[in-house]
């Protein structure tokens, strides 16, 4: 069995997040087969989890390959890195407030049940409760009935559900997002009759640095994602087609083609992790975060590429913008800012 991370083959890379959720999926049950497993440049792993999973799928029969990675660290680079821009959407805020509110509840409520229940552990990664062997393992140790295991994984069941309906509703396409049950919500409706101010942000910033002749370089963690950004910049900046350049997974020309252009005569490139790992873009004056990694180590990957400049992340108010600042402050403190 070969788990490569999602840039490196075109069959395991997600295009939107929904997809990304179910390919995770796959990994389960994988230290019962009795083949080699094999792990191929996981950048989206953390390192400490990587070898938790090496571990408990065997260690003889587990190899992992890493790529080398820049000697360069992001510190060593020229980086501004600014402080998350905010979009205001008060359509997109309510839904968002109503699921990280129901969200909370499912926790608080799931970690009431294990109190109760007198389950010790586990608070830090709910998920581990629904592994078959973990229920075994729960019934014998803590003489729990097989209804009272199967209430407490509905629960967390739920839970996951709401948090990834959150990212979903985060990251998806609209387009996506309107032939799903969750545009025939209120909210959700009305988001999408109105015009997108995340992607109305960016077009803003992006048109001051193309007034100073700066080039550049917008990353989405998505596909389906990438593909909406170069539609809307295309009508909102009425740029020249061969001005703004496109590299995603459905990209019939060669990406390094399309890259060697934009820096030749480009304005605009939008990317999704479709990108060879140590991939530069050197040319590029400025980085817009559209959807980010936050996986520490790839987002370095990410951010390294443009070789210094401005890093500039945009994001929601509320959840999204606090999970960004997160990642924000974590770069400014690696750069001594």
């Amino acid at each position: 069995m070969i788990l490569c991370e999602s840039v490196g083959l075109k069959k395991g890379r997600a295009e939107d997040f929904f997809e990304k959720y179910r390919l995770s999926s796959y990994i389960e049950g994988l230290e019962k087969w009795d083949v080699i497993k094999l792990f191929t440049q996981p950048h989206e792993i953390e390192k400490e989890k990587l070898k938790q999973m090496i571990k408990k799928f065997g260690e003889e029969k587990t190899k992992e390959i890493r790529r080398i990675e820049s000697e360069l660290s992001i510190k060593e680079l020229d980086y501004e890195i600014k402080d998350t821009i905010p979009v205001d959407d008060p359509d997109a805020q309510h839904f968002i407030d109503v699921l990280d509110d129901r969200r909370r509840r499912a926790r608080r409520n799931i970690h009431k049940a294990l109190d109760e229940l007198g389950i010790e552990g586990y608070r830090e990664n709910l998920e581990t409760l629904l592994n078959p062997r973990t229920s075994k393992r729960l019934e014998k140790t803590y003489d729990i009935s097989k209804n009272q295991l199967e209430d407490l994984k509905n629960s967390i069941r739920t839970y996951i559900l709401i948090r990834h309906l959150n990212r979903w509703f985060l990251y998806s396409n609209r387009a996506e997002i309107e032939r799903t049950i969750l545009s025939g919500q209120k909210d959700v409706k009305c988001w999408l009759e109105s015009v997108d101010k995340k992607l109305q942000t960016l077009a803003t910033e992006v048109r001051k640095h193309l007034e100073s002749d700066d080039q550049v370089y917008i990353y989405s963690d998505y596909g389906t994602t990438a593909k909406q950004i170069e539609k809307f910049l295309k009508k909102q900046l009425d740029i020249s087609p061969d001005r703004i350049f496109l590299i995603t997974g459905a990209t019939e020309e060669d990406q390094f083609v399309k890259l060697e252009k934009f820096q030749k005569k480009g304005d605009i490139l939008i990317a999704s992790p479709v990108f060879e790992m140590g991939t530069d873009i050197p040319s590029a004056d400025v980085m817009f975060v559209f959807t980010p990694p936050f996986n520490r180590e790839k987002l370095h990957q990410v951010v390294k590429r443009i070789r210094g400049g401005q890093l500039k992340f945009i994001a929601y108010q509320g959840s999204e913008k606090s999970s960004v600042d997160n990642l924000v402050e974590y770069l400014q403190e690696e750069v001594g800012e």
